[in-house]
């Protein structure tokens, strides 16, 4: 017996050993698969006891009114579910675990319920993939995720094609928690798999060679699971893969800037059974991306886009050629721009993309004081150099029309010094929302809790730079210092950073002598 290998039934009286199909039924002899365990005529007997198990499964079997679970030679499997509804008692017998449900936990039925008769279909399938389809729908409505073991195309016509379908948790478990298993190799991070050996498995075969326009049929080779099948399917990566319609609808929609959470609540809506979660959604729009780079860098796929876009570019690069600065503008913005070229808002920000260069807006405003943008600049650094080279590349794709009759930016000493350098004949003033931003961050906390007072500070000063006449502005202002004389610090930062230096570019009663169009 140290020799004998198990039998595997894949049938009651139909087993598999050493690669021979073997009839039970036709066996006189007793024929033993374990110390205890013998076949006779076709049924299984308990040789201690004498009592004939009943199969319900080739691998499940009634003994004794227990839950008995017969397989090849080794324990049989255990995995979380089993732990927690089964107490669980194992004799001399390698082959043979005797379950019996506790008293707090129910047996679960579903262990002694075969399978193979859900997916008994007779028709017969057009092609491969509408049989994939059809078995993987027939799963998600009973709680399974069925992956590709393996296949076949039967190229050249060699052999049949076919196709192997088996569980999801088929294999063996790998994860921190097997005894005596990865103790101590080094893991990047605690994983575990959902693997538990399960045997379940589909086949599906075409009926013809190759080339043969012949359809496919599905069969089953083992219907029954080792673990209970899942209540909802969120969470199993098969379960959630996107279909070819919904990975149209993610690049659609990605392409139309709508944020990623809007694009599940999309997926969801159309399909009630989507279980997709956040990280697909990223996923799926990571490998859009990457199809759409073609081994490209970010830099070749952007002048890609210009160029097909019909963009008008300019750039300069270093010693090394990368691309330093880069310039771009569509020719419908810039025959605006000619159009209205009266005032010009400028600003950079800062931090909007990966590689941290600043990234300076050119906008233009149409007499009827709706704005629309010129142009658009990547830069290297924030230097007058840098500016000075965005702006001289303005004016020559503008076609060298008349300069702008006011320019209006933030306080960039580097640009103010730029225009000064390109546009000798244009005012520059300073935009009021972002002073007024930098006085709320500098002053607001020198009130502290005195917010009555903030208020009247901040209504004084919106007062102050609308005055229309340089008498009324400095009548305000020693209104304002004496209102306020118990915070000097905030009127000496009013006084020093915005007032004597720039009160030409921020006050009503010098800006208003040049058109800004209410900018």
């Amino acid at each position: 017996m140290g020799k004998r290998q198990a039998l595997y039934f894949v049938s009651p009286h139909i087993a598999i050993q050493d690669g021979i199909s073997r009839d039970m039924a036709k066996m006189q002899a007793l024929y033993f698969v374990s110390p205890h365990i013998a076949i006779q005529d076709g049924i299984s007997r308990d040789m201690a006891k004498m009592q004939a198990l009943s199969f319900v499964s080739p691998h499940i079997a009634i003994h004794d009114g227990n839950i008995t679970i017969w397989r090849q030679n080794n324990l049989a499997f255990i995995n979380e579910a089993m732990q927690t509804q089964f107490t669980i008692q194992a004799d001399n017998i390698s082959s043979i675990l005797t379950m019996q449900p506790t008293n707090k936990v129910k047996q679960n039925e579903e262990l002694a319920i075969d399978y193979s008769s859900e997916f008994i279909n007779q028709d017969t399938f057009a092609t491969r993939d509408e049989l994939l389809k059809w078995v993987r729908e027939v799963g998600r409505r009973l709680g399974m995720v069925f992956t590709i073991m393996s296949s076949n195309p039967g190229l050249n016509r060699r052999r049949t094609p076919y196709m192997v379908l088996v569980c999801e948790r088929a294999g063996e478990y790998r994860g921190t928690n097997v005894p005596g298993k990865f103790e101590t190799a080094k893991r990047k991070r605690s994983t575990r798999s959902k693997k538990c050996n399960c045997l379940y498995k589909l086949k599906g075969t075409k009926l013809g060679m190759d080339d043969d326009n012949v359809g496919w049929k599905l069969e089953f080779v083992f219907g029954v699971h080792n673990h209970p099948c899942f209540p909802n399917l969120e969470g199993h990566a098969y379960a959630a893969r996107l279909t070819s319609e919904e990975m149209k609808i993610v690049e659609e929609m990605s392409n139309a800037l709508v944020q990623p959470k809007a694009i599940l609540t999309t997926l969801k809506k159309r399909d009630e059974t989507n279980v997709a979660e956040m990280k697909t959604i990223y996923n799926a729009r990571h490998r859009l991306q990457a199809l759409e780079k073609a081994g490209r860098s970010q830099m070749q796929l952007l002048m890609t886009k210009l160029s097909e876009h019909n963009y008008l570019e300019d750039h300069r690069s270093n010693e090394d050629g990368e691309v330093t600065d880069l310039f771009w503008s569509n020719p419908t913005c810039l025959a605006l721009g000619r159009s209205f070229p009266y005032v010009l808002l400028m600003d950079c920000t800062y931090k909007t993309n990966r590689y941290g260069f600043p990234l300076l807006e050119m906008v233009g405003v149409t007499s009827t004081n709706k704005t629309f943008s010129i142009a658009f600049a990547y830069l290297q650094f924030e230097k007058a150099d840098n500016y000075e080279w965005a702006l001289r590349t303005l004016v020559e794709k503008m076609g060298g029309s008349h300069s702008p009759n006011c320019i209006i930016t933030e306080r960039d000493l580097a640009l103010i010094k730029a225009i000064a350098l390109v546009y000798l004949t244009s005012h520059h003033l300073l935009c009021r929302w972002h002073v007024s931003k930098n006085i709320l961050a500098k002053c607001q906390k020198m009130f502290k809790k005195e917010k009555e007072k903030w208020k009247r500070f901040e209504t004084s000063w919106e007062n102050l730079v609308e005055q229309e006449s340089e008498e009324l502005f400095y009548v305000e202002w020693d209104l304002m210092k004496r209102n306020f004389v118990d915070f000097p610090k905030a009127l000496s930062y009013v006084a020093d950073s915005w007032l004597d230096p720039y009160k030409q570019r921020n006050v009503s009663a010098w800006t208003d002598k040049c058109m800004h169009l209410g900018t």
